[in-house]
């Protein structure tokens, strides 16, 4: 299908050179027809071939045009499920903070080891995860832009802060300080741990939801693409919490799958994609 934008030339081009070379029979008509006559006949179909040549070459720069445009979206499509994949294997390493971390029947982590490399893990792992430039840089290569959903983009950008830039932080201290041999303070570190692990991994799995739409969409067309920005995007205040706000995000993707990954709940097919869940804490069971 030929971009919108040429179709109209393309057809003008044609139209103006099968008139001309009609418009050089008239020359011709007559039994004896005059050099003139000749030489208008011959201009006429001249520019006629050259119109439709034209044409031609304009359809056949609109067919490459449409395939780089496809060629694009397909890479756009897979870079955002590479984003999901990493922002669901975020998830889980929350998870494992959490199963490792726990207290046990003395108030105190009962694997210390297995605690700090879970942490460790995590740690480590945010360093690849994609930007929220990403989302900008991608969908620009489609003529996109998210201009008119500031709370979605603020989103991707608070993800992005969150899990890359805060998590880090607070997990190796929370878990520097949970660990520490008959500390007073390792009980209090540890439910907070468990708090501030909850929090990184709802945000996560809202990050791997966004990603997983985008790739589903863009998969499909930029059209689709668009419609899922519009589909996701909400006001300030129509949600209480970001627990609430995932919820809400998983009942919009409900419908929506990459591959056998479904939407609404990318971190439980995690395992399935990366069979050890990313590390799981050191590729133990939880």
């Amino acid at each position: 299908m030929l971009p919108a934008n040429l179709l109209i030339p393309i057809l003008c081009f044609v139209a103006v050179g099968l008139c001309l070379i009609a418009g050089s029979l008239w020359f011709l008509r007559r039994p004896e027809p005059s050099k003139r006559d000749e030489h208008w006949a011959r201009t006429f179909v001249g520019i006629g071939i050259a119109s439709v040549s034209i044409s031609a070459a304009l359809a056949a720069y609109g067919l490459k045009e449409q395939g780089d445009l496809e060629h694009d979206r397909k890479t756009v499509s897979l870079n955002f499920a590479r984003a999901m994949i990493l922002y669901g294997i975020s998830a889980r390493h929350m998870d494992f903070i959490t199963s490792h971390c726990a207290l046990g029947p003395l108030k105190i982590v009962d694997d210390k080891a297995r605690c700090q490399e879970s942490g460790a893990l995590a740690i480590k792992f945010s360093n690849l995860l994609p930007g929220g430039d990403l989302s900008f840089s991608q969908v620009a290569r489609g003529l996109v832009t998210l201009d008119t959903v500031d709370i979605l983009r603020t989103d991707l950008v608070e993800g992005e802060a969150a899990l890359k830039g805060r998590m880090p932080v607070s997990v190796e201290n929370l878990i520097r300080t949970a660990v520490a041999a008959n500390s007073r303070d390792a009980e209090r570190a540890v439910v907070s741990l468990a708090t501030r692990a909850e929090d990184f991994r709802i945000k996560a799995d809202q990050m791997a939801t966004i990603y997983c739409a985008f790739a589903e969409a863009t998969g499909r067309s930029w059209t689709a693409f668009f419609e899922i920005v519009q589909r996701l995007d909400y006001k300030r205040g129509d949600v209480k919490g970001a627990s609430d706000q995932l919820n809400v995000f998983h009942y919009k993707v409900k419908d929506l799958k990459v591959g056998t990954v479904p939407c609404e709940d990318v971190p439980s097919a995690i395992d399935d994609l990366v069979p050890i869940g990313g590390g799981n804490g050191g590729g133990g069971g939880n």
